[in-house]
């Protein structure tokens, strides 16, 4: 790598870190506004922090595609750029799957029963889907694969979180001891769409650990299957859909 080319990468790597750490403390805060702790200037805390996540995610794709066209990379360089292109953009969308986590907070009573069934299970989707994040950018700079793979496998777990709560919430509402009214009506829908949102962050780390894969590896895991998959020619998609019944 040139030196030209290496201080950029120097460059990009310490704003993708500012963009870790904002991250970091976006779940720090919806992690007690879960739990019913809020503080006078949390949700105007949180929408600076996505303010600024917008902008390091602009800044961060520039100037991976200004690296690219500048310093023309080898092979195995322009898979580190394109990798690091691609996880700004994950890491975003993050942020903005956690803005959405902290809206919804908004609208729940935090002593509401209903809400105080799922407040264990909620904070521990989130707590593990960031770990998830963490490790899977972790695996991306060390150029561990395993931990990358290990990363993958975390998700379904998240997923079976997520479905445990869609699955218990129609129930848990009914219940006679519960009472339901608009408050719980209210509360089991953001409860809903808050492990909604937790669940796709775990599907956005997943998608930062295959990043670190095609990087370390060169494999794109992102549409791997089983089995291959034929391309169609150019008289066969003419002639789709015009079979005679």
């Amino acid at each position: 790598m040139s030196p030209n080319m290496d201080h950029h990468v120097v460059l990009i790597k310490e704003d993708f870190n500012v963009l870790n750490k904002v991250i970091a403390r976006q779940v720090e805060i919806i992690q007690q506004l879960l739990s019913g702790i809020v503080e006078p200037d949390d949700y105007e805390h949180i929408e600076m922090n996505e303010t600024i996540i917008d902008s390091l995610e602009v800044k961060i794709r520039s100037e991976v595609i200004n690296g690219i066209v500048l310093y023309t990379p080898r092979a195995s360089e322009a898979r580190r750029m394109f990798a690091l292109h691609d996880m700004t953009s994950y890491l975003e969308r993050i942020g903005d799957l956690l803005l959405n986590v902290a809206n919804f907070t908004r609208t729940i009573d935090s002593s509401n029963g209903l809400y105080l069934q799922y407040t264990e299970t909620l904070q521990e989707m989130l707590s593990e889907t960031y770990q998830m994040v963490t490790d899977a950018v972790t695996s991306f700079f060390a150029g561990d694969s395993d931990l990358s793979r290990r990363v993958i496998s975390r998700d379904t777990h998240i997923d079976d979180l997520h479905y445990q709560i869609n699955d218990s919430l129609p129930q848990a509402l009914l219940d006679s001891e519960l009472s339901p009214d608009v408050d719980s009506i209210q509360a089991s829908l953001a409860i809903s769409s808050i492990a909604y949102n937790l669940e796709r962050i775990g599907d956005n780390a997943t998608n930062i650990a295959e990043a670190a894969i095609f990087h370390s590896e060169g494999k794109n895991l992102l549409h791997a299957k089983n089995q291959k998959v034929e391309i169609p020619t150019e008289q066969e998609l003419e002639n789709y859909g015009q079979e005679e019944v």
